[in-house]
């Protein structure tokens, strides 16, 4: 995640510019490394904001790489809005199974930090 500004504003990524966009190539170069090696997600910014939201991000990323593919397929229809029956209809399984699922996977608290994490960078801005 690269946090700052959108010098250039354009509909193709690949012709956006500005400080958010180079920071964000810095993180890719920083999961890499080491110290970062087996992170889903980094990022970078120069200030105390890059030390908070790391912490965030590796227990963000801690939760996730706990999930099995069960809990994953159940969390794919969930996240695309699906309520517990139509998901069960997509995956095969019961409602009630899909509910566990998700509670299995720490969904709630997963959820809340990343709600957590948007109004952090937003205050940031």
């Amino acid at each position: 995640i690269g946090i700052g500004e959108v010098a250039i504003d354009n509909d193709n990524s690949y012709k956006m510019d500005g400080s958010a966009f180079h920071r964000s190539r810095d993180a890719l170069e920083m999961i890499k490394t080491s110290k970062y090696k087996g992170l889903l997600t980094s990022i970078y910014s120069q200030s105390e904001m890059n030390k908070q939201l790391g912490i965030l991000l590796r227990y963000q990323d801690f939760l996730e790489s706990q999930w099995t593919d069960k809990q994953k397929e159940a969390l794919y229809w969930h996240i695309k809005g699906y309520n517990l029956k139509r998901s069960s209809k997509k995956i095969g399984i019961a409602h009630q199974n899909v509910d566990k699922r998700l509670k299995n996977s720490n969904w709630n608290l997963f959820s809340d930090g990343m709600q957590y994490i948007r109004e952090l960078i937003i205050s940031f801005n």
